[in-house]
């Protein structure tokens, strides 16, 4: 395995975990923090530890790795959806606006619907 699978296998692993098993948010995150300290430019690990730090209500904390996680892959939609999360959560609501606004726009042009429609209802919610 390249490092570049073991880390998505990681953030694959979190994606499914998240959903059903909270507590071991800390446990997987420092798997993502060993990544990072390999290499900063890690995708999977900056999104995954910012998808594990929203979970836990982290969401000062998440910010800077869900901003890396997009600047790295802009095309993942899951992160502008932590992302905007955590800037609601801490009050920078038009943050959150505009991070939606650019969500909305990427989902359009990939002609992804599910995530199109999730963005725009977490824009209604602002």
């Amino acid at each position: 395995n390249t490092p570049r699978a073991t880390s998505f296998a990681r953030y694959k692993i979190v994606s499914q975990i998240t959903v059903h098993v909270p507590h071991f948010f800390l446990k997987i995150s420092s798997f993502f923090q060993r990544e990072l300290a390999i290499d900063e430019n890690d995708f999977f690990a900056n999104a995954g530890i910012g998808e594990c730090l929203v979970a836990e209500k982290e969401f000062r904390k998440a910010i800077p790795y869900l901003q890396k996680a997009i600047e790295l892959k802009a095309i993942h939609l899951a992160s502008y959806v932590d992302l905007a999360k955590a800037y609601k959560e801490t009050g920078q609501v038009n943050q959150a606006k505009e991070v939606l606004s650019e969500g909305i726009a990427v989902a359009t042009k990939r002609g992804d619907f599910a995530f199109l429609q999730k963005l725009q209802d977490q824009i209604k919610d602002l």
